[in-house]
């Protein structure tokens, strides 16, 4: 995944047309402008993305690389949290099985170049279900507790779709807490009451920055992505399963996406039977954002939907491993089960590498600065960018 998703990084293909908005904001706003007012050209973005991505474009400049290393140093997070979270809840070579799906889906790899907050929703969901994973323990040390207070109030600045994933993680914290003693702890409540605030915060700052304008282009634009509520067809009452099997399929093959959904609900499953708090946590930021669509606040679609790849990826992988355990003796079942159920999404990824582009221009200005005479004009048909 690592190396996939450097080779995209590395190949500076032309910044497409969102990445050309935002780096447009970069370049005529001040850092207080872009931090109170809402940005032009329908974009919309998190404050600590917009601090850091203003810091690069001051020190290094609007090219490629610059604008792009902070999203693909989000995205190496999001593997790394990725195989956290696998090894608290896999065992052995299992724990590389989340890391390896979500290092080879071409959204991930994609996004991971992209100069826009997207690899930073998934770096944070992933950041947030770790913190969750640890509520039910009750152990971890001061430190462990500093650091999980600490992503929680960061968070929803870095990643607006984080808030799903820091109630989660809330609620994992005071249902594990008051199963164990019932009674919930002084530090438990601080990190509650600042995890409350700080997401509040960062979402009236976000709504602030937003103007009705560019609210309604949204609605518009990603129309499909919002839970029908209340169901009128059966289309529309089939919704939540076809939007999360898509998902899993961003993560794993489309061709076989019906029964990698399968795999996930398995998943779900084996997890409530372990333990209902991390069940919990995999299941509350999908419901929230379920939730949050059906009144229209957020698109559960396409790049906008996939800071959930962390729970899919989880929860597919858990599938697979109860699954090739469950393969009928000899012992040696589980090995053929096991590549049965992962070789697809590998070779996928095989048949179609990285680089992806789109709107790759650069080629086209090359040739045109090169043979344009004094006196040329230049016809560029609408929607010929």
């Amino acid at each position: 995944g690592v190396l996939l998703m450097t080779v995209q990084f590395l190949s500076r293909r032309s910044l497409w047309v969102d990445e050309i908005a935002v780096v447009h904001n970069l370049a005529a706003r001040s850092m207080g402008e872009l931090l109170t007012q809402p940005l032009d050209y329908d974009q919309v973005a998190p404050a600590l993305f917009l601090l850091v991505q203003k810091g690069m474009y001051s020190l290094l400049g609007g090219g490629e690389l610059s604008m792009r290393a902070y999203p693909y140093a989000m995205a190496l997070l999001a593997l790394v949290l990725t195989w956290a979270l696998g090894r608290r809840l896999l065992d052995g070579a299992w724990a590389s099985l989340p890391p390896l799906l979500l290092g080879l889906s071409a959204q991930h790899i994609w996004l991971s170049s992209q100069v826009k907050q997207y690899s930073g929703d998934v770096a944070m969901t992933a950041a947030l279900l770790l913190v969750a994973l640890t509520a039910p323990d009750g152990v971890a040390g001061a430190r462990s507790r500093r650091g999980a207070l600490v992503a929680g109030v960061v968070a929803p600045w870095i990643s607006q779709p984080s808030l799903f994933s820091l109630a989660a993680a809330g609620l994992a914290l005071v249902v594990a807490e008051w199963e164990r003693s019932r009674r919930l702890t002084g530090s438990t409540l601080v990190a509650i009451a600042a995890w409350g605030a700080s997401g509040v915060g960062a979402l009236l700052s976000a709504k602030a920055r937003v103007s009705p304008g560019t609210m309604q282009f949204m609605r518009e634009f990603w129309v499909s992505g919002f839970l029908p509520f209340p169901p009128t067809t059966w289309n529309e009452l089939k919704w939540p399963a076809y939007t999360l099997r898509i998902l899993v399929a961003e993560v794993t093959d489309a061709r076989w996406s019906y029964a990698y959904f399968f795999v996930a609900l398995v998943g779900v499953l084996v997890l409530w039977r372990r333990s209902r708090v991390v069940a919990m946590a995999f299941v509350v930021p999908v419901a929230g954002a379920m939730a949050a669509s059906a009144v229209g606040q957020y698109p559960l679609e396409g790049r906008l939907g996939f800071f959930l790849a962390p729970v899919a990826v989880v929860l597919v992988s858990v599938g697979i491993a109860a699954l090739a355990r469950a393969a009928p003796a000899p012992r040696w079942g589980a090995a053929p089960m096991a590549l049965l159920l992962t070789a697809p999404p590998v070779v996928t990824t095989m048949q179609h590498l990285p680089p992806y582009t789109l709107q790759h221009t650069r080629p086209l200005f090359e040739r045109l600065r090169a043979e344009v005479r004094p006196g040329d004009r230049v016809y560029i048909p609408y929607g010929g960018w």
